[in-house]
């Protein structure tokens, strides 16, 4: 028990922390190639880990598919959306605007997953948490809501995305949860390093040192090991 709140905790302060960093990283990095860089540390260092602990990546069309899908919602689409976003809003109001994340995977799995149906006493844990973040956070940042709707919009949206990874990752077929996790950042890194490529041009960035320590970060603690 109190190991699984000791993770808990240190999990929330990871999550917390990256609205941080990503405040710093797109300063200096365009949104886009930040949230590129990410998950291509954290494929190479989860594949790095999945070799050391004897996994293979995946085979099969069926979960390469879901590997692609789960890359896509979870990693690529919410990662570069919240990164937009936070290029004007604050980190605060990020990371409040993020917490509506629970509240549309109950709705979700309510409707797309066996055995998990909404119940008042979820609602209930939904809207605890959410107060936890508020309180968290401070009333502070709820100063620049409205400010720029489409950039908040834009974090709600990638709240929206994280939940719809959720159902999938429930439905995905089973393996190792390493290589597995290794094998959606490797289809993430796919789909997200051409287009990065042809739209921010990374070789003709300056990004400051800050942004770059904030980049590895966010591959390494929010992404990779978050993941195991």
């Amino acid at each position: 028990m109190v190991r699984h709140l000791a993770l808990l905790f240190l999990l929330a302060l990871i999550w917390g922390s990256s609205f941080v960093a990503i405040k710093v990283g797109v300063e200096t990095i365009p949104p886009l190639t930040l949230a590129t860089g990410r998950v291509v540390f954290a494929a190479l260092l989860l594949w790095c880990f999945a070799r050391l602990q004897g996994q293979m990546l995946p085979r099969g069309k069926r979960i390469w598919f879901y590997c692609f899908l789960i890359g896509l919602m979870g990693n690529g689409l919410p990662f570069t959306l919240i990164n937009w976003g936070e290029v004007k809003i604050d980190s605060g109001l990020a990371a409040i605007l993020m917490a509506v994340m629970p509240l549309v995977t109950v709705v979700l799995a309510h409707f797309f997953t066996v055995g998990d149906r909404m119940t008042l006493a979820k609602l209930a844990g939904v809207a605890f948490g959410f107060g936890g973040v508020f309180i968290l956070v401070g009333p502070e940042a709820l100063k620049g809501l409205g400010g720029d709707i489409w950039r908040q919009l834009a974090v709600s949206g990638g709240a929206t995305c994280y939940a719809i990874a959720a159902i999938l990752t429930r439905n995905m077929p089973p393996g190792p949860l390493i290589a597995r996790s290794a094998a959606v950042m490797i289809a993430a890194s796919v789909m997200m390093v051409p287009v990065s490529l042809a739209f921010d041009a990374p070789w003709t960035i300056s990004p400051s040192t800050d942004a770059v320590l904030a980049g590895v970060y966010l591959g390494l603690f929010p992404t990779a090991l978050a993941t195991i």
